[in-house]
């Protein structure tokens, strides 16, 4: 997204490189694409987001349900038949079996829709039970959302599921960089939110000679933290938050 104007303002620089105007380009464009894959940049930007949270290891609040947000599933494969939780869904889960063993032990919530990956269908929510057992959950104390294929849809089938079962309140994981849309989507569907967030990307960062290179994993990083900024302002216009 970011990236994608950075390259085309460069290619626009380059065809009118003779001009001024395509030198200050093909100049911007460079910055850019340095502070886009710039440590230092990627950490501040992140803290727009994350800030806002407290890095605690337990909520702040009481809930009688913890609720995790799905984020991306690696399909099967060959070498993998089974789906597998991505990175950011890993993190989620972890946490929220962690809370469940070292805080109090209630019922987990998984909220994730399908996707269609070649012939197979995958439904996040049945990826993310399958890690909570894994880490020790019992499986009866995991509750399934299986509709959902947004952060807007996970809140609303999910409040309609803890309606149903008398819920009002709830304990919300998923990423630092993710919670303040997530909080605000939930809300929306009159669910009183605790937000307990993991893997915040700010506190990552550190000054050592290897955190000041430029890197094109914070370019992925910088890419999510704008498309989730670009997702709270489309929520507020649109109504769902």
């Amino acid at each position: 997204m970011g990236l994608t104007w950075l390259i085309s303002a460069l290619c626009a620089g380059i065809v009118l490189r003779r001009r001024r105007a395509g030198l200050w380009l093909i100049g911007a464009a460079a910055a850019g694409m340095f502070l886009w894959a710039w440590p230092p940049f990627e950490a501040l930007f992140s803290a727009t987001l994350e800030r806002r949270f407290a890095a605690t290891p337990f909520p702040a609040g009481d809930a009688p349900v913890i609720v995790v947000l799905s984020g991306n599933v690696f399909p099967p494969d060959p070498a993998d038949p089974d789906a597998l939780p991505g990175f950011g869904t890993y993190l989620r889960c972890s946490h929220a079996a962690w809370l469940r063993s070292h805080w109090k032990e209630v019922p987990i919530l998984v909220t994730g829709g399908a996707l269609r990956a070649g012939e197979a269908t995958i439904v996040f929510a049945d990826v993310m039970k399958r890690a909570l057992i894994r880490d020790g959950v019992p499986a009866d104390a995991i509750w399934t959302e299986r509709e959902s294929r947004s952060t807007y849809e996970n809140a609303l089938y999910s409040a309609r599921i803890l309606r149903e079962r008398g819920v009002g309140r709830v304990v919300l994981v998923t990423e630092a960089f993710h919670m303040l849309r997530a909080v605000r989507s939930f809300r929306r569907q009159g669910i009183d939110v605790v937000p307990a967030p993991c893997g915040f990307r700010y506190l990552r960062f550190n000054a050592q000679l290897d955190s000041l290179l430029p890197s094109p994993s914070r370019m992925m990083l910088n890419e999510e933290t704008l498309h989730e900024w670009l997702g709270l302002a489309w929520y507020a216009m649109t109504g769902k938050t």
